[in-house]
């Protein structure tokens, strides 16, 4: 069982790589280390990992956009030996926390329609679905539920 006291969340850098690809070829839809390795110098871009304390292990990575008072979840995943144990819960948290300290007003992203572990999480956190595009994904085809979630500002 995961212990959240022997978890830390930083901001991703180019070191973390290795620990991100590690995760990344566990998925589905995989990106590749060219366009993680561009995600993580993206202007506006936001990108967390949690990782072991003790051991720097990567466990889990959200990485994110803003334009203007808008977000979006870009790529979001876990290790496959932790899901489920709230690790997933505790990035989105942080994130989104990050995200009201920036006064973003809403945050957006697509998840594939089979990923319902995924939309349970999004939904707990009062992401609601707004849109639907047809065959967004491919290997293997699949469409894509468009989520909206609106964030609380603080007040100036």
């Amino acid at each position: 069982m995961l212990d959240p006291c022997r978890i830390t969340i930083v901001t991703a850098g180019p070191g973390h790589l290795p620990g991100i690809l590690n995760i990344e070829n566990q998925l589905i839809s995989s990106w590749t280390p060219g366009q993680i390795e561009e995600e993580l110098t993206l202007a506006h871009g936001w990108q967390f990992i949690a990782a072991q304390t003790n051991s720097h292990k990567v466990l889990g990575y959200i990485f994110g956009s803003i334009c203007t008072d808008e977000a979006e979840i870009r790529k979001f995943a876990v290790a496959n030996e932790v899901r489920r144990q709230g690790l997933g819960r505790t990035l989105l948290a942080h994130s989104l926390t990050f995200l009201q300290s920036q006064q973003i007003a809403s945050c957006f992203l697509e998840l594939r329609e089979s990923n319902t572990a995924a939309l349970r999480l999004y939904s707990a956190f009062e992401f609601k679905k707004i849109g639907l595009r047809k065959s967004y994904y491919n290997n293997p085809n699949e469409h894509a539920i468009i989520l909206k979630k609106q964030i609380q500002t603080r007040l100036p």
